[in-house]
């Protein structure tokens, strides 16, 4: 991880470029401003980038959230952020969406937010549910479904197959937040739990 400076006293770890993009839309939406927003290059990166980032912030930070997919268990996830906050010496919450305060204010968040399994895409489809589109998504995956090799991503694969049905196609997740189409999909409840958790940082500042 190249050399931080962190210029905020509220600071928000995410694992890769295209969370960060995606975050930083969302907070934008949300008018919640003053976030320094870090990718820390991956989920295996955190032990050692979260040290990096704490020490050069260590005259102004106040407030550390961070964020991180369930992957195949939230329960592995939680035990893991868990850990890495008590090694540091760091207020560690017992449970995902909450804050407490220390040294710091530190809270963590476990996408998708509403289930025990998945990643930031799994928001994005819950939230897709009811779009025209995604019953030619569907109905395409059934198709490959019969396949004998299929994608070893599914929840990856289908966003991408929605992002193929819009009229400007992008292929990551933060380029589509830019271009404003994942605007519909903020104000949908499946992001309520992901909303309630960075409004905390609205008020840390």
């Amino acid at each position: 991880m190249s050399p931080v400076k962190i210029n905020y006293k509220t600071l928000l770890a995410v694992e890769g470029q295209d969370e960060a993009r995606v975050l930083k839309k969302y907070l934008e939406f949300l008018k919640i401003t003053d976030v320094q927003i870090e990718n820390v290059g991956g989920k295996d990166k955190f032990p050692l980038a979260l040290p990096t980032v704490i020490e050069a912030a260590k005259e102004n930070l106040e407030t550390l959230a961070i964020i991180r997919d369930a992957e195949v268990s939230q329960e592995d996830t939680l035990k893991s952020i868990q850990s890495l906050l008590k090694k540091l010496n760091l207020p560690c919450p017992d449970k995902p969406g909450v804050f407490v305060s220390g040294r710091l204010n530190v809270g963590f968040f476990i996408l998708p937010g509403f289930q025990q399994s998945g990643m930031l895409e799994d928001l994005f489809l819950k939230s897709l549910e009811e779009h025209p589109a995604m019953s030619c998504v569907n109905s395409f995956f059934s198709c490959v479904d019969s396949l004998s090799e299929k994608p070893s991503n599914l929840s990856k694969s289908k966003t991408l197959a929605f992002l193929s049905t819009q009229k400007k196609f992008v292929n990551k997740l933060g380029e589509a937040a830019e271009q404003g189409i994942w605007d519909n999909s903020f104000v949908h409840p499946s992001f309520l739990n992901l909303k309630s958790f960075l409004e905390n940082l609205r008020v840390s500042q």
